[in-house]
């Protein structure tokens, strides 16, 4: 090997652990800004609870999902997730499509996420997957954003409508 081939060798693994260096010291830093902001989060939260006390309110059922800036970013280090087993995902459906037919007025996603216990944040993305499912099927359907999902009795009517 000549001499530039070995120093441009050098340079290059210097080079690759200086970024990967700088690259660690970044997500360190984002880290930190996501656990600021997630105190913050809680403080905000707090203090709505104690006007709402306060106030003589009920406490807000759910309170507002955090930005979608403040989530925190897939480690491309990490091993990639695998789906769930398609009979899980089906059942899950099944049980919220029985849920919302037995609640007279329907069923918002939050009473969905109570009644199935589905509390922690894998739960409730597994529910609201389920959820988007059943729209795209026609099987639910929602009036507005915040509005409760309601079944559709017969979905091949309605789509041939």
């Amino acid at each position: 090997m000549t001499d530039t081939a070995a120093t441009f060798e050098a340079f290059i693994t210097a080079e690759r652990e200086r970024l990967g260096n700088e690259r660690g010291a970044l997500w360190d830093q984002i880290k930190e800004l996501e656990e600021r902001v997630a105190a913050i989060d809680a403080e905000l939260k707090a203090i709505t609870a104690y006007e709402a006390v306060k106030a003589g309110k009920p406490l807000p059922a759910a309170v507002a999902p955090a930005p979608a800036s403040a989530r925190k970013p897939r480690d491309p280090e990490a091993p990639k997730r695998s789906r769930a087993p398609r009979e899980e995902s089906e059942a899950l459906r099944q049980q919220i499509l029985d849920i919302v037919h037995q609640r007279e007025g329907g069923a918002s996603a939050a009473d969905l996420y109570a009644f199935l216990e589905r509390d922690d944040e894998k739960g409730k993305q597994a529910v609201n997957a389920a959820l988007m499912a059943l729209k795209r099927e026609g099987a639910i359907r929602q009036a507005g954003r915040r509005q409760p999902y309601i079944a559709v009795e017969h979905p091949q009517a309605d789509e041939a409508a």
